[in-house]
C-alpha cells in the first residue's frame, strides 16, 4: 500500500500516490533518524507506547467519570493531524527534518507549562487500579507531543460505549496525506481496537514538512459525508494556526450546519502542541459570546473564528494560542461536545480535558430546557431541539423565526429586551421561554411534590450572574396562553 497524498487543486482536492516507500515516510522512520543526532536524549525521539488514561484521585469523581465514559457514542471519527514543517522542531528551535524542511523557531523551548492537575495514572485505562505519576521532565518536541496527544484521545475512545466506527485519519501540511498501513477510511470493529492504534500511531502517522493548510483536509473528510449518516467526532491536532482561515471557517460552518440538518451531533476536540499561549482575542464557546454571555447565531461563528486567526503579531503562526483552539471547537453542533487542550510535558492538563469530554462531566456542550406550565423547567423534547438547531442556523437577532416540521409549528425569537431569552409560541397560541445555556454553567435539580417524590419538573440555577439573570426573568414571566384571552 503506497502512501497517499491528496494534492490541492483550484477548488477541490483529489487523491494521488507518492513514489516513496511507506516506511520512509512515517513518524517512526523520522524518529529513528534522530537517534544518531548528538545532544538528543532518548526521550526526545522515543514514542511512548504505554500511555494510559488518567483519573481523579477522588473515588466518587473517578466512578462518575468511568460511568460517563461508557455512555459516549459516535458513529464516525474524523482526524486532521498537522504534519507541517514546524512540528519537527527540536529543543532550542533546531529542526530535526533535515532535507525535508523544518522551521519551528524555538516552539519546543518556549512551551508554556500550566500547574499540574490532581490526577493519577490508571494503567490500561479507567480503573480503580491506579498508581501516582510524577513527571517533571521537559516537554517532548512537537511531533512527539502531537502523536502522544492523539494516542491519549484513542486510549479514552477505547473505554467508551461506541460500537463499530469509521475512522477517517488524514495528515495535513500544505497538502493532505493518507495514513500508512491502514485504509482510508478504516473500519474499526470495537472501541478496544483504538487502544491498539494508540500503541502504534508512530507507524501509522505520515510526516511531510510543508506549510499549514487545514481546509484541504476538511474538504476531503467532508467529501465522504460521514456527518450526514450519524454522529461525528472531529479531532484536530495541530501546533499552530492554518494559513487558510477563511476557507477553514466556511468548511467548518458547513460541516456544523449539515450535521444539524441531518439530525446528527457534531463533537469537536482540538489538541494543541508547541508554545501554548493565551495571547490573542479569546472567543466564546459556540452559541454563547464570551463578552456578553449571550446566545449567538451560527453566522457569528465565522466572526469569532476570524478574531482567533487574525494577522496581527499576537496571532503569529509560530504560536498555538488558546483562542485559535477554542475558535475551532466553536463550530460544533448546538448539542455537540466541544473542548480543547494542550499536549505538553506529561499531558496532565490534556487528560483532565479528555476525562471531562468523554464522560460528559465537562464536555463544553449546551443544554436546552422548556419553561414548564407552572414553576421550573421541563427537559427539552426532540422537536424543541430540532427547532433550536434550525433557529441557530437560519434565525436573525430580534426577529421572529417560523419553524414548521413534522407537524410542529413554532415561532421563535431571541428577545434582546429580556437579556437574550428565547421566547417561543406554538400554533395554539401558548408562549413559553426556552433556556439554552452551556451545561457547565447550570445546576439542575428535580422538583419534589408534597409527598417528597420526584416530579418531571426541574429547578435550574447558575453561578454565572448573567445566566441566572435570564433564569430569573423566565421565572418571573409565566407561560402565556393567548388562546384563552
Amino acid at each position: 500500500m503506497s502512501l497517499g497524498v491528496l494534492c490541492s487543486g483550484t477548488s477541490t482536492w483529489s487523491a494521488t500516490r507518492a513514489s516513496a516507500q511507506d516506511e520512509e515516510k512515517t513518524l517512526a522512520a523520522y524518529l529513528k533518524g534522530l537517534s544518531g543526532q548528538a545532544g538528543l536524549s532518548e526521550r526526545e525521539y522515543t514514542f511512548n507506547r504505554g500511555l494510559t488514561c488518567l483519573l481523579p484521585k477522588d473515588d466518587a469523581q473517578r466512578a462518575t467519570i468511568q460511568e460517563g465514559v461508557k455512555g459516549y457514542n459516535t458513529q464516525s471519527i474524523l482526524v486532521a493531524y498537522d504534519i507541517s514543517g514546524s512540528t519537527y522542531s527540536l529543543s532550542g528551535g533546531a529542526s530535526g527534518m533535515g532535507r525535508v524542511g523544518g522551521g519551528g523557531g524555538g516552539r519546543f523551548a518556549s512551551t508554556a507549562i500550566a500547574a499540574p492537575a490532581a490526577i493519577v495514572s490508571a494503567p490500561g485505562g479507567p480503573s480503580d487500579d491506579a498508581a501516582p505519576v510524577v513527571d517533571v521532565s521537559a516537554t517532548k518536541h512537537v511531533a512527539l507531543a502531537q502523536a502522544e496527544g492523539l494516542a491519549a484521545v484513542f486510549q479514552w475512545l477505547s473505554h467508551t460505549g461506541i460500537g463499530e466506527t469509521d475512522l477517517y485519519l488524514l495528515g495535513f501540511d500544505s497538502q493532505v496525506h493518507y495514513p500508512v498501513g491502514i485504509p482510508f477510511p478504516a473500519k474499526i470493529p470495537s472501541p478496544q481496537h483504538y487502544r491498539d492504534l494508540a500503541g502504534r500511531l508512530d507507524q501509522i502517522l505520515p510526516y511531510a514538512g510543508g506549510g499549514t493548510s487545514l481546509a484541504p483536509a476538511l474538504d476531503v473528510l467532508m467529501g465522504k459525508a460521514p456527518h450526514k449518516r450519524g454522529n461525528t467526532l472531529l479531532v484536530v491536532v495541530t501546533d499552530g494556526q492554518t494559513s487558510d482561515a477563511d476557507a477553514t471557517g466556511k468548511l467548518l460552518a458547513t460541516l456544523s450546519m449539515e450535521s444539524a440538518a441531518a439530525g446528527h451531533r457534531l463533537d469537536i476536540l482540538t489538541v494543541g502542541a508547541c508554545a501554548i499561549v493565551t495571547s490573542g482575542t479569546q472567543v466564546g464557546i459556540v452559541d454563547v459570546a464570551v463578552s456578553s454571555n449571550q446566545l449567538v447565531f451560527i453566522a457569528g461563528r465565522m466572526s469569532n473564528f476570524s478574531h482567533a486567526v487574525g494577522h496581527q503579531s499576537s496571532f503569529s503562526g509560530s504560536q498555538c494560542n488558546m483562542a485559535y483552539l477554542q475558535g475551532l471547537v466553536d463550530f460544533a453542533s448546538p448539542d455537540g461536545r466541544k473542548r480543547y487542550g494542550g499536549a505538553y510535558r506529561d499531558y496532565e492538563d490534556l487528560q483532565v480535558v479528555l476525562a471531562g469530554f468523554f464522560s460528559g462531566t465537562d464536555d463544553g456542550s449546551c443544554r436546552l430546557f422548556a419553561q414548564s406550565d407552572s414553576a421550573g423547567f421541563w427537559p427539552a423534547k426532540q422537536h424543541q431541539w430540532n427547532a433550536i438547531k434550525e433557529f441557530l442556523i437560519n434565525g436573525k437577532e430580534g426577529e421572529d423565526y417560523s419553524y414548521n416540521r413534522d407537524t410542529y409549528e413554532l415561532t421563535l425569537k431571541k428577545d434582546p429586551a429580556a437579556g437574550g431569552v428565547l421566547r417561543v409560541k406554538d400554533v395554539y397560541g401558548i408562549q413559553r421561554c426556552y433556556l439554552f445555556e452551556p451545561a457547565g454553567k447550570l445546576v439542575v435539580n428535580h422538583l419534589l411534590d408534597a409527598q417528597g417524590e420526584l416530579t418531571g419538573t426541574l429547578l435550574v440555577s447558575s453561578s454565572d450572574p448573567v445566566v441566572q439573570a435570564r433564569i430569573d426573568w423566565i421565572n418571573g414571566h409565566p407561560v402565556v396562553d393567548e388562546s384563552a384571552e
